[in-house]
């Protein structure tokens, strides 16, 4: 009987490593463990020889690793967690929250995330984030960040053509406009904290530098 050749028993242990593939499914989150990594687990349990498992290592790691889908939310609309023309998702790790330049609904929508990844829009009514989903912008919003200057934090917005920096007053809970500035429509912004500038990008293809100060001023860099 001829033997098989190492590249098609590789083949075969790959097949046998797919089909021990896991899928969990529920309402808004479904799981699946990467080819590679079940591969991987497959041969600790196989009693191959040494060298033949090397080789297939070798080929298990430059497998795809397949994308893992934690939850989905929202639908078109003008209602809490809807969309209309989503622009830019800006998350933002201390408070583990999503802000969404909603283009169309001329708002940034605010979105608390769940260890699991489950979505809900932030509650607490004393929060810069309720009062920035509840700003009014008179203008569809292409753009959201978050900077932070020394200890003062601010929201950079674009509403189409400009960019406004927000201030969040704790103490008063409310949101104000520190500066705002006038750039070409459809722009997107950018924060380099390490030099304290913003890098704003206009739809026309110019990308113009600006610094930031600690009262929320933005000045063109020359």
């Amino acid at each position: 009987m001829k033997p098989s050749h190492p590249s098609d028993m590789v083949s075969s242990t790959e097949k046998s490593a797919k089909s021990l593939q896991r899928t969990d499914k529920g309402d808004n989150c479904s799981k699946q463990v990467p080819t590679g990594e079940v591969l991987l687990k497959y041969l600790s349990k196989t009693r191959l020889p040494k060298d033949l498992i090397g080789l297939i290592k070798s080929y298990a790691i430059r497998l795809p690793f397949q994308k893992v889908l934690v939850s989905k939310f929202g639908s078109q609309g003008s209602g809490k967690l809807q969309f209309k023309s989503p622009r830019q998702v800006y998350y933002h790790s201390p408070n583990n929250t999503l802000y969404v330049a909603d283009f169309f609904n001329v708002r940034v929508q605010c979105i608390q995330l769940s260890n699991n990844g489950e979505a809900e829009m932030v509650s607490d009514s004393s929060t810069r984030e309720t009062a920035l989903s509840m700003h009014n912008f008179s203008r569809y919003t292409t753009a959201v960040t978050i900077v932070t200057v020394g200890t003062e934090e601010f929201v950079l917005v674009c509403p189409r053509g400009s960019v406004q920096c927000l201030r969040w007053d704790a103490a008063n809970h409310s949101l104000s406009v520190a500066s705002t500035i006038s750039v070409g429509s459809y722009s997107s912004v950018c924060w380099n904290p390490i030099y304290n500038v913003c890098y704003i990008n206009e739809y026309a293809g110019s990308l113009n530098i600006y610094e930031l100060s600690n009262a929320g001023l933005l000045t063109e860099i020359a």
